[in-house]
């Protein structure tokens, strides 16, 4: 296990949470609520609109 994980809080988006896993190389994130974990989230569980957008904005980046 990680010793100080990169966390996400509850009221972050989507993309939030992908630009996060995407800058730390990670593929899962613990949601944090107040030091409390809430939830797992992994890249996986991204589909269709999330992944759209995230791929269009990282090509956009790219050609920037």
């Amino acid at each position: 296990m990680t010793p100080d994980p990169i966390t996400l809080a509850p009221g972050k988006t989507s993309i939030d949470a992908l630009r996060t896993m995407e800058d730390c190389g990670c593929r899962h994130l613990p949601v944090v609520d107040h030091g409390r974990i809430v939830s797992m989230i992994s890249r996986g569980d991204f589909h269709g609109v999330e992944r759209v957008r995230f791929d269009e904005e990282t090509a956009l980046w790219e050609r920037i």
